[in-house]
This record gives structure tokens, C-alpha cells and sequence, in this order.
């Protein structure tokens, strides 16, 4: 039997797609109350205030305890509720909403936007978004690696990172959104660059919107298109096309609009900071805490993207056009999250913002597995490291689900006690080290 290698990289993405539904399934998390939960039943109570209740200002939360952990907010002196999160996320359930609110008819199930098969679709919902995102990103690396090296790059990005835990565990939370929608944006610089359409660059505008509205602090994804193969030959392309340039701030106030009414109806302010005392402190930023920290470091929890940092440095080899972008993105959206007061981002396993930055970061990866590809010995030996970082992320994401990594409070002392172990060692409560909220919010003891 023949296989057709132009299909590897398809096959990865199927094959992750397939094993992500089977995950839900048996996981039975819809049924448990666990979807719509935490942060996102911010995100999500925008869809069922406007389709099910037509209360944006959310009154009918007042009148029963059924909605004490399902809306959260600013009390205005109305007496409205002001959702602390924009609206980007609830725009992209929405889809799901409706296929959760016809399951409900059907199946006699409550529909009032949070029973069971609500639950199901926006969970559906989020595998959904993680496999056209990675259908786009597939396409635009197939444009500079083959087609084994993306398959690889897909499968690792996909099972030996924490992007798994956020498609199945947490879907619903921004990171596969944005995920997602950064592999759009990026496949769509890619072709308004090489054919500058003013539907491409009205479809840009668009996506960059929609991760704005998701996540304010990626404005920075503005950058890349701006960068992108800049040189003096492309200022000239610069002065002939400069026109469809000005699509991209329209494209995103029209996009934002929504959340701007939103806020100047309940608050009288077009723009609303609706974090409260809860900011960035720029001037503290932690970077080696937020890498290398035993409470959340992302290379400690998500060490395989070492060899996509790795891989970045090789970028240049292949491709010299994203070289100049994706640095000063990656270095000034890593200087944000690490900015963040809670620079551990509440319960969590690992740094998660850093999986919004991952369709960047798969150049690097794909570099590098490029670069070794001809040496086979090396190259097995780097599969061998991917293998054993995936067997790695699957039981530590095991451990996470079960309270063994704790989900905000690990040293390394507790890391070093429960490496490897399915249980939790006698004096785990010595081990783990709570953080300060209150001193961390006030940019104290970060």
C-alpha cells in the first residue's frame, strides 16, 4: 500500500481533529457543568443576554441565585452589569449558541443558554475554530517547508504543548480563538503583500479586529503586515497601494463598534477600562519568572517550544520577509504578558498567552526541523526529544486535571516532589506557595 506524502499534513490535522472530539466525548465535561465556568461565562453571558433574554444590562442576574457564578461584572448605579471582558469571544460562540439552543428544543434539555448541549457546542465550538486554524496555518507553511516538516510542526504544536489542555480541557477560553485568527492574519499578510487586493485588505483588517476585540493587547499583531519584507524596494509598494492601507482602521472600528455603543450605553463612556485597579507594570516587567519560574514558567511547562525558539534564529535561512516581523512581535507581546500584574495569568497549566503567539512560532519550529532534516541521525534524535516532550505533556496535563501541578501556587520544590508521579507526596501542602493577589495587583511582591 502506497501512501499519498503530499497528504501527511492533512492527515495530522485530522487525526488531531478526531482524537480532540473523542477526548470531549469521553470526557463527559458538558455534562458536568464545566464548559461554562470561571472566565468564560463572562465571555459567553453576552450571547444568551441578547438572544435569549434582551437584556444586555443583565437585570433578570438579580433575581436568583441560579445566576451567582454565571454573571459577573461592574454594577453600574443603574444597577446594570458591565462585563469586565469585551465582546470578541461571545461574537465567535455565537454560531455554536444557536446549534446549542436547537439541540435544547430538541432534546427537552432547558434552553436558557446553559444547560447541557449549550455546554457541548461551545465546546464542539472551539475544536471547530482549532481545526480551521490549523487548516490556514498548514497552508501558509506549505509555502516554505515541506510537507512532512508541517506535519510534524502541526502534530507537535497540537499534542506537546499546552494547546492541547485549552482545545479540550478549556477550549472555550481566548487562546484557540486567537490562535486561530493569528494563522489567518498572517496567511492573509502573506497574500496582500503578494496580490494587494482591497478584499484582501479589508479581510485583514477584519481578522485584526476580531483579535482585538478578543484580546485588546494584541493591537501588536499590527506590526507584521507593516513589517513584513520591509526594504527600500518596498516603500515604493508602499506609495502605490497606501490607499488600501486606510481599509485597515475602518475595518477595525467597524469591527470594535458594538463594544463601543455597548459601553457608552451603560457607562456614558465611548471607551471603558472595565479591569478596574488591574493593569500592566512596565516597568516590572518578569521575564525570567515567566519563563523559567517553577509557578508558571512557560518553558518549564511547555519546554518543546525551546526548540522553536531554537528555530527562530533560522528563520532568515528560509524565509527573509517574516524575520523583521515576527522578532518585534514576538519580543514586544512577551514584554506585555509579562507586564500583566498577574503575570501568572490566575489557575492555569502553564504561562497559556504564550498559545496565542504560536502560529508565529511554528516558523521557528519548522526552521529547525528543516535544518536538521538532511542530517538523520540528528534529525531522529530531534523527533525523539518531540516524542518524549508529548508523552511529557500529556500525563503533566493529566497531572493539572487532577490537582497534582497545582493551578497557581507550584515551586520547585512541589514540581521536583510530584515529577512523574500519579499521586500527591504527604507534605504537598509545605511544598506549594499561594500567591498574593492583593500585593500582586498592586505591583507588589510580582
Amino acid at each position: 500500500m502506497k501512501f499519498n506524502f503530499s497528504s501527511y499534513s492533512k492527515m495530522a490535522i485530522y487525526l488531531s481533529g478526531l482524537l480532540m472530539v473523542l477526548m470531549v466525548t469521553i470526557g463527559h465535561k458538558f455534562e458536568d457543568d464545566e464548559v461554562l465556568q470561571q472566565d468564560v461565562v463572562q465571555y459567553y453571558s453576552y450571547v444568551p443576554a441578547t438572544f435569549i433574554y434582551g437584556d444586555l444590562s443583565m437585570a433578570y442576574a438579580r433575581t436568583s441565585p441560579f445566576w451567582q457564578d454565571k454573571i459577573w461584572g461592574h454594577m453600574t448605579q443603574e444597577g446594570a452589569y458591565v462585563q469586565k471582558y469585551t465582546m470578541g469571544l461571545a461574537i465567535m460562540y455565537t454560531p455554536f449558541f444557536f446549534a446549542g439552543h436547537a439541540t435544547a428544543y430538541l432534546c427537552g434539555a432547558l434552553a436558557d443558554g446553559y444547560s447541557w448541549p449549550y455546554e457541548l457546542w461551545i465546546q464542539i465550538g472551539s475544536i471547530v475554530y482549532l481545526f480551521l486554524g490549523l487548516l490556514i496555518l498548514r497552508k501558509l507553511l506549505l509555502c516554505y517547508f515541506s510537507d512532512q516538516v508541517t506535519a510534524i510542526t502541526l502534530l507537535t504544536l497540537v499534542l506537546c504543548t499546552n494547546l492541547f489542555y485549552y482545545s479540550v480541557g478549556q477550549g472555550p477560553m481566548p487562546h484557540v480563538y486567537v490562535f486561530s485568527l493569528l494563522s489567518l492574519f498572517l496567511y492573509l499578510t502573506f497574500r496582500f503583500h503578494k496580490t494587494p487586493t482591497w478584499i484582501l485588505a479589508f479581510s485583514l483588517a477584519l481578522t485584526g479586529g476580531m483579535i482585538f476585540l478578543i484580546r485588546p493587547n494584541h493591537f501588536l499583531v499590527w506590526m507584521i503586515p507593516i513589517l513584513y519584507d520591509l526594504n527600500r524596494a518596498k516603500l515604493q509598494w508602499w506609495r502605490r497601494h497606501w490607499q488600501k492601507i486606510l481599509v485597515w482602521p475602518l475595518g477595525v472600528l467597524l469591527v470594535v463598534t458594538p463594544q463601543l455603543i455597548y459601553w457608552y450605553h451603560f457607562t456614558g463612556e465611548w471607551v471603558f477600562y472595565s479591569y478596574g485597579e488591574e493593569g500592566f507594570f512596565f516597568d516590572q516587567p518578569v521575564f525570567f519568572k515567566a519563563w523559567f519560574g517553577f509557578r508558571k514558567g512557560w518553558l518549564i511547562y511547555t519546554p518543546v517550544m525551546t526548540l522553536a525558539l531554537a528555530g527562530m534564529f533560522r528563520i532568515h535561512r528560509i524565509t527573509k520577509e517574516w524575520v523583521l516581523p515576527f522578532a518585534i512581535f514576538f519580543i514586544a507581546s512577551t514584554y506585555v504578558i509579562v507586564s500583566w500584574w498577574c503575570w501568572w495569568y490566575g489557575g492555569s497549566f502553564g504561562l497559556r498567552p504564550f498559545i496565542d503567539l504560536f502560529p508565529v512560532l511554528s516558523f521557528g519550529l519548522a526552521s529547525l526541523l528543516t535544518t536538521v532534516y538532511p542530517k538523520i541521525r540528528l534529525f531522529y534524535s530531534v523527533l525523539s526529544l518531540i516524542a518524549i516532550f508529548g508523552v511529557l505533556n500529556a500525563f503533566q496535563t493529566w497531572q493539572y486535571t487532577k490537582g497534582i501541578i497545582h493551578y497557581d501556587s507550584m515551586t520547585a520544590a512541589a514540581y521536583k516532589a510530584t515529577f512523574g508521579k500519579i499521586s500527591y507526596p504527604e507534605n504537598y501542602e509545605e511544598l506549594i506557595k499561594n500567591p498574593n493577589y492583593d500585593k500582586a495587583v498592586k505591583g507588589e511582591g510580582r
